[in-house]
């Protein structure tokens, strides 16, 4: 199983927490970023898997796959 790294944003677009999971694909991966995001407690989100951005996503409307 793959292995991603979420780095997450606080409003102000700082890194306030990184943290490893596994995920069978990206869809998962993005799945699983998007419970913490719907907390409401962070600004927003990015998934690395390995040196390469799997997505980026903001409180400002901002969702990009990339």
């Amino acid at each position: 199983m793959p292995h991603y790294w979420c780095k997450f944003f606080n409003a102000g677009g700082h890194v306030f927490g990184n943290e490893k999971m596994e995920a069978a694909d990206d869809a998962a991966a993005v799945a699983k970023a998007r419970v913490v995001f719907a907390t409401g407690i962070v600004g927003g989100y990015e998934i690395w898997h390995e040196k390469r951005l799997v997505h980026r996503e903001d409180n400002r409307g901002g969702s990009k796959y990339c």
